[in-house]
């Protein structure tokens, strides 16, 4: 039996070892391939050149003068002494341009790097909280998702936010099924290195802490877990303290105008998100004897019970409703994603922009976003942070109207899992069966829906995600 489980875990590390290191390669051959470059990425690879030689000179200036010499309108945060995000993605680049040279191959190697690694942490989550099939099914699909793809080939700091929130909420749950608290403070200095990436990436600890509300609030009252949620404001003061510096008292207000937020009514309703969505989990937890289950059992009784299935069917309806287009899209084998080099390609987008766009890029977030309202089998606890990390991250951006699909980057490693285990227990369940339309199901319906997904994937990849000729999308 050891011989055998060992043999186990070396397969399984061949097998992740072989998809990230060829999704590696591969994306790297796409990058060196094509040559146009967004204005992101040469900003972030100017910047990176200017740390090489001074860490401080953290700004955009010489930059933008080139850029305003020409006559092109530019942002404000252009012309400032600090650049409006925190440092830490920008000294990665630096890092990696001392090491392997002064060139954009260099600065290319931190996006990558982080991108690729959502492979292996995608199956580390899922055989936490599912089983290994799960996780390697869950595996194959983050290697082979165009958003991910597309994402990892630009030199954007949204696969290093990724890649730390992910794993802030993978180091949580490990805290939490291992019983060691010591892992809660680990998470948090993941937590905070998505904030000093990215400022949304303290979504990551918020969405750490409603499923501490819903499922185990007797963390809060243990002192190493509330430190790891004060981590990420902690690791903050070093940037504060330099933009205290450099921009005095007004440090704080200038960070909301370079952001566009300030005391506005979306800024108002982003909050107000996050407060709704955590009572809406606490009204659940209490109702459900502190369980909670995003959808309704089929065996469940009484009035509330049955309110409650039929508004969870309603909404599926208008789900299908108001994305129908985008379904009949992702399923016609000759319709692809639009792309474009043009910034206002989405200025007009529906508020529903983020889920009718991954499901054009992949069939398989329609099983992902299912799951949200049919229930095949019961996994409570496990799906719950599944739920809360990829809905606090679209609804957090789609409030935020500033569509893009690499923003929800963060939750397509949760949105895969979920849709290989409704798959997965969709299969199972239907092997349970006798009946010859179940069976039908399981042995045709399942394996071609499967086949179409991964065909068309590919596709998408070898004629949008591979070219790397793009930037919004």
């Amino acid at each position: 039996m050891k011989v055998s489980e060992n043999l186990k875990k070396i397969l399984i590390l061949i097998t992740l070892g072989f998809l990230t290191t060829s999704a590696f390669f591969i994306r790297l051959e796409n990058f060196i391939k094509s040559s146009n470059r967004s204005i992101d990425e040469i900003v972030y690879y100017r910047m990176a050149l200017q740390m090489t030689e001074d860490l401080s000179d953290y700004n955009t200036i010489p930059y933008g003068q080139e850029l305003a010499a020409t006559g092109r309108p530019l942002p404000k945060y252009f012309f400032e002494p600090l650049f409006k995000h925190p440092p830490l993605f920008t000294l990665l680049v630096t890092a990696s341009l001392k090491i392997f040279g002064k060139n954009s191959l260099s600065a290319e190697y931190v996006s990558l790097l982080f991108g690729v690694l959502l492979i292996p942490l995608t199956y580390l989550i899922a055989t936490l909280l599912f089983s290994r099939p799960v996780a390697f099914l869950s595996a194959f699909f983050v290697w082979m998702d165009p958003v991910l793809i597309i994402t990892s080939q630009k030199v954007w700091m949204d696969t290093t936010l990724a890649f730390f929130w992910v794993l802030a909420i993978y180091i949580y749950l490990l805290g939490v099924q291992k019983c060691r608290p010591f892992l809660f403070l680990i998470a948090g200095i993941a937590g905070g290195l998505a904030v000093l990436t990215r400022y949304p990436g303290i979504l990551s600890i918020i969405i750490i802490s409603l499923h501490a509300v819903v499922q185990h609030r007797h963390l809060f009252r243990d002192r190493v877990f509330l430190m790891s949620l004060a981590m990420p404001f902690l690791m903050l003061i070093p940037w504060g303290w330099w933009n205290f510096k450099v921009h005095g008292m007004t440090f704080f207000y200038q960070q909301l105008e370079l952001h566009n937020l300030g005391l506005t009514s979306r800024t108002m309703m982003l909050l107000g998100l996050v407060v709704i969505i955590g009572i809406f989990f606490v009204k659940m937890l209490k109702s459900h004897e502190q369980k909670i289950s995003l959808v309704p059992s089929p065996l469940s009784s009484g009035k509330e019970d049955i309110i409650r299935q039929r508004l969870v069917t309603l909404c599926g309806v208008l789900f299908l409703v108001g994305l129908h287009q985008h379904i009949f899209r992702s399923l016609d084998p000759g319709s692809f994603p639009v792309t474009s080099w043009y910034q206002g390609l989405f200025y007009s987008a529906s508020p529903l922009f983020y889920f009718g766009r991954l499901m054009e890029f992949s069939f398989l977030y329609f099983f992902a976003f299912a799951a949200f309202f049919i229930s095949v089998k019961r996994h409570t606890e496990e799906k719950t942070i599944l739920f809360l990390g990829s809905l606090v991250t679209i609804i957090f951006f789609m409030v935020w109207k500033s569509y893009q699909s690499r923003y929800v980057l963060s939750a397509i490693p949760f949105l895969i899992i979920l849709a290989v285990q409704f798959l997965w227990d969709t299969y199972q369940l239907s092997n349970e069966s006798k009946s010859w339309a179940v069976q039908l199901i399981r042995k045709i319906i399942l394996p071609l829906a499967l086949l179409s997904i991964i065909f068309k994937t590919n596709l998408i990849n070898l004629l949008i995600s591979y070219p790397n000729n793009l930037c919004y999308y």
